[in-house]
């Protein structure tokens, strides 16, 4: 079921991104999702619409869970008001073994030193944007 207005546009810049980031060739996500190579160069370029078939064969390619990529193709609410929070969880979610752990603890101990900077209101700190 659609709930929201599927956006090929930003389907396109994020399954490009997604391929960049895994250094992975359009040939390559084709064969590995068994679709053909205009198939994707179309998806990436907004020309064409995108079936449920074709997603869950992307998202299988990509090992990402399928909601990931229903999301991204706006299939999907996402899981937060927040895009930033949305895309961090999808770089997140492409750890594994230790780099996992070592985000973890990262996040573990910014969230510590803005608890303390937050119960300390004489040391302001500028945020960071």
């Amino acid at each position: 079921m659609c709930v929201r207005m599927f956006n090929m546009e930003n389907f396109g810049d994020w399954l490009l991104n997604t391929l960049r980031d895994r250094k992975m060739s359009q040939s390559e996500l084709a064969r590995r999702a068994g679709i053909s190579k205009g198939t994707v160069s179309n998806l990436i370029n907004g020309t064409s619409g995108i079936g449920q078939d074709s997603l869950i064969a992307i998202s299988r390619a990509l090992n990402l869970d399928r909601s990931t990529v229903f999301r991204a193709a706006g299939l999907l609410l996402p899981t937060s008001d927040d895009p930033w929070v949305d895309e961090m969880e999808h770089k997140i979610s492409q750890l594994t073994g230790i780099r996992r752990k070592l985000a973890e603890s990262l996040l573990n101990s910014l969230l510590d030193e803005q608890e303390r900077d937050a119960s300390s209101p004489s040391q302001t700190k500028p945020a960071l944007k």
